[in-house]
Parts: C-alpha cells; sequence; structure tokens
C-alpha cells in the first residue's frame, strides 16, 4: 500500500494529486483502447488484440483497486484519524500485487510473440507459426493472471496482526516477504529485456525474395524496424521505471532498524512508486499507438463522440465526413 510519512506535508500532498492525475489519464485510455480494440479492425491480428486488451483490463485494475482505493483510504486516515482496516489493507496489497505481476507477464509473452512473429518471417517458418495462434495468446494471458494471483496470495497475510506477550496485537511488516513476493515480477523484466536481441530473417526474406531496393519490400522492412524499435523502448520504460521500486523496497527491508534514514528512504520508496505508475500508463500508449488502423479508428470515434452522434457497428471512419482524397496513379509492382 502507499504509506503517506506525513498527511500534512507538501511531498505527500503532491503525491496524492498525481496519483488521481495518473489514473484520471490512464482508465479513461485504457477503456477507450478497450473499446476500439474489441469494436473495430485495426490492422492487428488477434493474438495481438488479446494481449492488448487484457493489459489495458489488468492496468485500469491496478488503477482502481490499487490506487484509487489506496489514495482514498489513506486521505480518509488523515481526516478521520481511523486507521483503516487490516482487511482493507490485504485487500488493496493483494491487487496491487497481482495486477502488477499480470501486467509484466503479459508484457513479457507479447514480447515472445513478437520476437517469433519476426523469425517466423524466414524462408522455414516451421513450428513457430503456431505459438502464435489466439488461442494460445489468451491460454497465456489466463495462466499469467491466475499465477500471479496465486503467487499473491502471501500479500494478504502481512497485515494481519497476531497476538504479543503483553497481550496486545503485533503487526508483521510488509518487507519481510519482499523477496519472495517481487522475485517473479523482477525475472519478467529480465525475460522483456533479454528476449529482444532477436537476428535479422528479414535480410534473408527480401534477399531470396525480391530485390533489396524494391518499394514493397523496402516499406515492410522500414515497418518491421519501427516495430523492433518501440518494442525496444516499451521493455526499457519499464524496466527503468519499476526496478527503483524494487531497490528502495530491498534498501528499506535491510536497514529496517537504522531509524536516521527512515525519512529519507521513505520519501525515495514514494518517488519510485510514483515513477511505477508512470510505467502502467506509458507502455501501454506506446503499445496501442504503434498501430496506425488504431490511431485513425481512435479519431473518429472521439470525433463522432464530439459531435453527439450514436456510435454505429460499422467502421467510425464512414460516419465522419472526409475532405476528397486527392486522385492518385496507380501503380503495378511485378515481382520474379
Amino acid at each position: 500500500m502507499v504509506e503517506f510519512l506525513n498527511h500534512n506535508s507538501p511531498f505527500t500532498i503532491s503525491e496524492g494529486v498525481y496519483y488521481i492525475l495518473v489514473a484520471s489519464l490512464g482508465i479513461p485510455s485504457n477503456l477507450l483502447s478497450i473499446v476500439v480494440l474489441c469494436s473495430q479492425r485495426c490492422g492487428v491480428s488477434r493474438s495481438t488484440e488479446i494481449y492488448l486488451v487484457s493489459l489495458a483490463v489488468v492496468d485500469t485494475l491496478f488503477m482502481v483497486l490499487g490506487g484509487l482505493v489506496d489514495v482514498g483510504a489513506s486521505w480518509n486516515e488523515s481526516a478521520t484519524s481511523c486507521a483503516p482496516s487490516a482487511f482493507l489493507c490485504s485487500f488493496v496489497s493483494f491487487n496491487e500485487q497481482w495486477t502488477l505481476c499480470s501486467c509484466q507477464w503479459i508484457i513479457t509473452a507479447f514480447t515472445l510473440e513478437r520476437y517469433l512473429v519476426s523469425r517466423g518471417r524466414g524462408p522455414r517458418p516451421g513450428h513457430l507459426g503456431r505459438l502464435t495462434r489466439p488461442q494460445v495468446a489468451l491460454l497465456l494471458v489466463l495462466v499469467s493472471v491466475i499465477g500471479s494471483q496465486v503467487l499473491s496470495i502471501p500479500c494478504c497475510w502481512l497485515y494481519l496482526a497476531r497476538p504479543a506477550m503483553d497481550g496486545a496485537e503485533e503487526w508483521t511488516r510488509a518487507s519481510q516477504l519482499w523477496g519472495n513476493v517481487s522475485r517473479v515480477p523482477l525475472s519478467s523484466r529480465c525475460r522483456a529485456l533479454h528476449s529482444l536481441h532477436a537476428p535479422r530473417p528479414a535480410l534473408r526474406a527480401r534477399t531470396l525474395v525480391a530485390p533489396r531496393g524494391s518499394a514493397p519490400f523496402r516499406d515492410a522492412g522500414w515497418r518491421m524496424r519501427r516495430s523492433g524499435r518501440i518494442q525496444v523502448v516499451v521493455s526499457l520504460v519499464m524496466v527503468f521505471l519499476n526496478l527503483p521500486h524494487y531497490v528502495t523496497q530491498g534498501i528499506m527491508a535491510a536497514l529496517h532498524e537504522q531509524a536516521w534514514l527512515e525519512r529519507d528512504m521513505d520519501v525515495a520508496v514514494g518517488v519510485a512508486l510514483m515513477l511505477q505508475w508512470l510505467s502502467m500508463v506509458i507502455h501501454f500508449l506506446l503499445y496501442c499507438f504503434l498501430s496506425s488502423g488504431f490511431r485513425r479508428e481512435t479519431l473518429a470515434l472521439l470525433r463522432r463522440l464530439c459531435r453527439g452522434g450514436a456510435v454505429s457497428r460499422g467502421s467510425w471512419n464512414n460516419c465522419c465526413p472526409q475532405h476528397p482524397q486527392a486522385p492518385r496513379p496507380r501503380q503495378v509492382w511485378l515481382v520474379q
């Protein structure tokens, strides 16, 4: 959970406002992305749609269950001087952990799927194409979610009280289980970063099929390079924005007995958690805006909603008036 140091300090107030702003930006964008991906054909495969929709759902649950509820309970505690119940703390910690872990495993699976697609473009794809089916993507998403929930069950025990020797209640520290709980998300980040070193089969395919200077294959190669660059950027952003949170938690677990470092480390933990929240919004936008069809359908839907018209089932571009395109000369490409 988010633990504020002093509820009247400027850092605490700015931290709470930051969480509200990120949630107000991330939740509508994720819901809009779900509507666009489920209703329109944006030029992406079915497996990619499954990964992106699952990622949007998990991010939304993280911001609602693990974010807004957490900040609301913390502000209620400062206003009423009443600490939240152990059930609420366990509920928030469990939802934060399993949604964050599921998000990172989904990104890992999607990165591996893109890597297999790039390898399958060679002259002998073999059995790699069967691993990119929609059924396999749905199965991997379900396994990631269920496995993350099972691994996050110990988070429910962090705030359970146990009787002490003098009759009072002794609370367990959240840092005792840090190593076991955060091991899986950290390994998923390492896999996502390690799986990006893919070979270059596209060069061999273009050499075997057509000359390297022909326009259709030059355009396909440019799209593959752009997809690879965005994939690298997304994984690096995820690593560098999430890693400080686990580093500061590990330092807190090792130095919890030294009170002179407690305040400075708590501020560092708060800043690292803010960066982690930012990564929950950035990586999904980078993934979705990789597709020009998604941008086109999203802008058409926003124009339709701003004008107050009813949303139809067909393509939203046909419902919005557009300027006629200038006539273009026809081009015929012959590939020997």
